[in-house]
């Protein structure tokens, strides 16, 4: 989970402070004022192709990666990009790779000791 905050004023206390929520401006937190009165602002950064969630964090509190309003309007009818982050699977080794590795005899010595049970538990004609 992340948590950031964005903010179009600053964090003060009169517009709310940081202070004990263990977040940190300009890395966990950010403010899309870079000029004007900004209204409304929308992420356009990645979304996709990371390896975890936690790789986005700098991203998204990165205002490079915002495209952000600076004139006073109206935004009721604007509709915020909600495509969802995604992250990309790690794909699994395929057996030769655990087998050079050195990772699959152990599953050879595990099938002896099952056939060993085995041997044991069955009566020798």
């Amino acid at each position: 989970m992340l948590l950031t905050a964005i903010t179009s004023s600053s964090f003060n206390t009169t517009d709310g402070a940081l202070s004990g929520t263990g977040l940190v401006e300009g890395t966990t937190a950010m403010h899309l004022r870079t000029t004007g009165s900004p209204d409304c602002g929308v992420y356009n950064g990645m979304r996709s192709g990371l390896a975890s969630f936690a790789g986005y964090q700098p991203l998204v509190a990165n205002v490079a990666n915002w495209t952000v309003d600076t004139t006073n309007g109206t935004y009721t009818t604007t509709v915020p990009d909600t495509t969802a982050f995604s992250i990309t699977a790690v794909p699994e080794p395929e057996p030769y790779a655990l087998m050079l590795a050195g990772l699959l005899p152990t599953q050879r010595h595990r099938r002896k000791a099952v056939t060993l049970q085995t041997l044991k538990k069955s009566p020798i004609p």
